[in-house]
């Protein structure tokens, strides 16, 4: 992947937890990544949403602050 791939998705990630954040903020932490797409669920978010938070590490997030350092790194796919 080129620098002008990876400055893009790197965009791409940040505008998706922009518009993922309100829905983000209602959440309950510690949550793994699968309590989290079922707190999303249940609060009806957007495919976004559901999308962004399916990319995630498969880990416990601790707060929210927590879950975006670990969303602002490179996802290897």
């Amino acid at each position: 992947m080129n620098d002008e791939q990876t400055e893009s998705k790197a965009s791409h990630q940040e505008e998706s937890w922009k518009a993922s954040r309100d829905y983000l903020e209602k959440m309950q932490f510690p949550a793994d990544k699968k309590t989290l797409l079922e707190q999303a669920k249940e609060i009806r978010a957007p495919s976004d949403v559901l999308t962004f938070l399916g990319r995630l590490t498969d880990k416990t997030y601790e707060s929210l602050e927590d879950l975006w350092e670990s969303a602002k790194k490179p996802i290897n796919h």
